[in-house]
């Protein structure tokens, strides 16, 4: 299952031991698939330069990752009511017009263009093991850690986000993971309409 869609915005890969080389790529497509003998989500995302990035992600992870971009979406709805000059727009109807107007530029049903990609960690798919977040205007920057010590950082604008969300989201329903975090914000989470903090983590 995956979106697709020229998406400004790219990632940046630092590597153990100094971390201070920061290449910054393109995304052009993410794909989600769910290994059942692992019980753990497979990431694939295409970038630039005929490349791709993957990781594992646990339940633990996709729920508390789930948790910061509804949260990020809830406030996205605000801004965009604000930009109206209506402020007292209900909440849910103002996040789906954000959603809509995310979303023009994405296609969830173009297959995955994956064959001949060149694996940025090379064949061995890393398992995340932590993540840490911030956000600037209307882009959310996630830093993933896997377990080896690598990490790498994302940086989502609101097309990215909300893509990302409904794949996340279908794939947890094939894991029957039983997942709702539409109702609960991570830990210390701002309210709708507060700039966040420079970054959270959870690990």
């Amino acid at each position: 299952m995956s979106c697709a869609g020229r998406l400004p915005w790219g990632f940046g890969r630092t590597g153990a031991p100094d971390w201070k080389n920061l290449v910054a790529m393109q995304i052009e497509q993410i794909n989600l698939q769910y290994n059942r003998l692992e019980d753990r989500l497979i990431v694939r995302i295409g970038v630039s330069g005929n490349q791709e990035l993957r990781f594992f992600m646990t339940r633990l992870l996709t729920v508390e990752l789930l948790k910061v971009i509804g949260a990020q979406r809830s406030d996205a709805g605000t801004r965009f009511a604000q930009k109206l000059g209506a402020p007292t727009l209900d909440p849910q109807v103002a996040r789906e017009f954000a959603d809509q107007q995310a979303m023009s530029g994405v296609s969830m049903e173009k297959p995955y263009e994956g064959q001949g990609r060149t694996p940025v960690f090379g064949e061995k798919i890393p398992l995340i093991s932590g993540l840490s977040w911030g956000r600037q205007d209307d882009v959310t920057t996630f830093t993933f850690k896997t377990v080896s010590g690598e990490q790498f950082t994302l940086n989502c604008n609101a097309s990215l986000l909300v893509g990302f969300e409904q794949l996340l989201r279908r794939l947890s329903g094939t894991a029957n993971w039983a997942i709702d975090a539409t109702l609960a914000q991570p830990a210390g989470a701002p309210e709708a309409g507060t700039p966040p903090p420079a970054s959270h983590s959870v690990h």
